[in-house]
């Protein structure tokens, strides 16, 4: 089957576009004891507060305009706080200070890939005709449901599955109409603290 060539041969999905720039991400581990005197919302609190300090002591030409309170030193005593860079950035006795610095001009140097979009290949074939698309389809699902390429016969049996369930609901919907399912990109959602994205720089 030239299905089952295609993506034996591509896969089933390709990288239809990529952002590049740079990510900083902090991970904070709250004790216990901590979390059971103070509510969620105190927690992130002191966590925004954390990151700021943290980026207070890496950055030599930035003022964050952060101020220490009696909380803070409580918070600091009761986690750990891991920060990581992308692209990454040396930590030694020199850059210490520095680091907010040297990742701001790596990210504009060297950019790293921090986030990509994947389709499905059916996209590429927009201009064939709307079976060979189906047919594809059919192809790709069956095979990420079952991870194996199907022969004739259980392609012809998972599509005719579909076509009666689609009966039975228009036999119960007398005014529902079947379209061609229509694929919709997922967009990642990024969670992390800082993100330079200099897709256009």
């Amino acid at each position: 089957m030239y299905y089952n060539q295609i993506i034996s041969t591509f896969g089933t999905h390709y990288i239809s576009s990529i952002v590049i720039g740079g990510v900083v991400e902090m991970f904070t581990q709250v004790s216990s004891k901590y979390q059971e005197h103070y509510d969620k919302q105190s927690i992130e609190k002191q966590m925004s507060i954390g990151f700021g300090s943290i980026l207070s002591q890496m950055s030599v030409s930035h003022n964050f305009n952060f101020e220490v309170d009696n909380t803070t030193e409580e918070f600091k005593k009761n986690t750990e706080i891991e920060v990581k860079f992308s692209p990454s950035v040396m930590t030694t006795p020199t850059t210490k200070h520095k680091q907010w610095d040297i990742w701001l001009d790596r990210a504009s140097s060297t950019p790293v890939v921090i986030n990509r979009t994947l389709s499905p290949l059916t996209d590429l074939f927009i201009e064939y005709p709307i079976e060979i698309r189906r047919h594809l389809n059919l192809t790709i699902d069956y095979y990420l449901r079952n991870g194996k390429l199907p022969t004739i016969d259980q392609l012809s049996s998972v599509d005719l599955r579909k076509k009666r369930s689609i009966n039975v609901a228009q036999r119960l919907l007398p005014h529902l109409q079947y379209t061609e399912p229509r694929r919709r990109r997922k967009r990642f959602v990024n969670s992390n603290l800082f993100l330079l994205n200099l897709k256009n720089a």
